[in-house]
């Protein structure tokens, strides 16, 4: 091997060195990905299920809980609007 054009010759050959460890393919994550997202499925089913429990027979309130929470954040975002511009 040549060096710079200096004609300054390197003989040797380099080590195998392995920097980068074995990376696992894609499939085999798939089946730990695929449990992953059952997981999360199940838990999302499991939550679901324990807030249609703890609100059955109590929408009314629920309905007038959420309406209420919107007209106080529109009467907060209009009132903010107004002193911001000024009027």
């Amino acid at each position: 091997m040549v060096l710079g054009g200096k004609g300054l010759d390197l003989d040797f050959d380099l080590p195998d060195i392995d920097l980068i460890p074995d990376v696992p393919s894609i499939s085999d994550l798939t089946p730990k990905l695929e449990d992953i997202g059952i997981k999360i499925v199940q838990a999302i089913e499991n939550a679901y299920g324990y807030v249609r429990e703890q609100v059955r027979g109590k929408e009314p309130d629920i309905i007038a809980s959420i309406t209420a929470g919107t007209l106080i954040i529109l009467a907060g975002v209009t009132i903010y609007h107004n002193a911001k511009k000024g009027l």
